[in-house]
């Protein structure tokens, strides 16, 4: 799994924001604010947006058309139903699929002297004892890092878009529904293919010392609606294996069409927010609606 493959779903498909080639404003669009799409059908419209997952407390994103958005909605449909997952589920079921077997041995025996000396030297970086990951596979080894990268920084979920909408719903009593399941996002996040122990823990070093640059530069860009800068970064996270952004995300959109068509067909004006990589690329979710034969604008 390169890169691209493991954090492409924290990075190129959580914190991208979904601007695409869907970049012509329409009327009432809010110069400088995060995208915001209208889908709509013969019997039923939905709105759409892309999320950042992680954000800094002083990130200030909602604009008055956005906030209007959703209380014209009369549900709330995320990746997963974050309303009856809750994160202690999230993190069991990562342990879970992310230990080593009992009778396999540890991370440093399963990769090279040189990548685990340089795990050392990022644990200790960030305050971490090599020794308590040890029972974890390589993957989740980067979930842990990246999340305590971005916590260094003050970017966390609890901060992130899909949070936000998620507390709002709970407020305003707005069901919410999931797209897919967690095991659904587990197994895409557990496959690391062919690649070598070794090779996975080698990569995920590299992008964490990219990671504080990185989600600096996105969660700016996304917040004002840099779409250049967006575009370049899905594009080059995908660059050199175009089959991983049909695994993390072009198979998974059209999986998720049916169910959007669903919610249209019943005139269930949902508030749709999915990692904003989604919506980027050949497979993204605007465009599947729109050759679906949907009407797609910004808003």
């Amino acid at each position: 799994m390169s890169i691209k493959s493991l954090l492409g779903r924290w990075a190129a498909a959580g914190l991208a924001a979904g601007l695409g080639l869907w970049t012509v404003a329409g009327h009432g669009v809010e110069a400088g604010a995060p995208g915001l799409w209208h889908v709509e059908g013969p019997n039923g419209g939905l709105y759409l947006m892309g999320s950042v997952h992680v954000l800094d407390e002083a990130e200030a994103w909602v604009t008055p058309r956005i906030d209007e958005a959703f209380r014209d909605s009369r549900c709330l449909a995320l990746e997963i139903d974050l309303d009856t997952v809750h994160p202690e589920t999230i993190a069991a079921r990562l342990r879970g699929a992310g230990q080593y077997d009992s009778d396999e041995p540890g991370l440093e025996q399963h990769v090279s002297d040189a990548t685990y000396q340089r795990f050392q030297n990022v644990a200790a970086d960030l305050a971490l004892s090599p020794e308590s990951l040890d029972r974890f596979r390589p993957w989740l080894v980067g979930i842990i890092l990246s999340s305590l990268v971005t916590n260094r920084l003050g970017y966390s979920e609890q901060y992130g878009v899909d949070t936000y909408f998620l507390n709002r719903a709970q407020e305003t009593e707005t069901p919410v529904l999931g797209l897919e399941t967690l095991d659904d996002q587990v197994a895409v996040l557990s496959d690391t293919g062919d690649d070598t122990d070794d090779t996975v823990l080698d990569d995920v070093l590299d992008a964490v010392a990219r990671e504080p640059g990185m989600i600096k530069a996105i969660a700016k860009a996304w917040r004002h609606g840099d779409l250049e800068m967006i575009a370049k970064t899905v594009d080059d996270a995908f660059a050199d294996d175009p089959g991983e952004y049909d695994r993390l995300i072009g198979h998974r959109n059209h999986r998720w069409l049916p169910k959007l068509e669903k919610l249209l067909d019943k005139g269930r004006h949902c508030f749709v927010v999915v990692g904003a990589g989604h919506l980027v690329g050949k497979a993204s979710l605007l465009t599947l609606l729109k050759d679906a034969g949907y009407r797609v604008t910004r808003e």
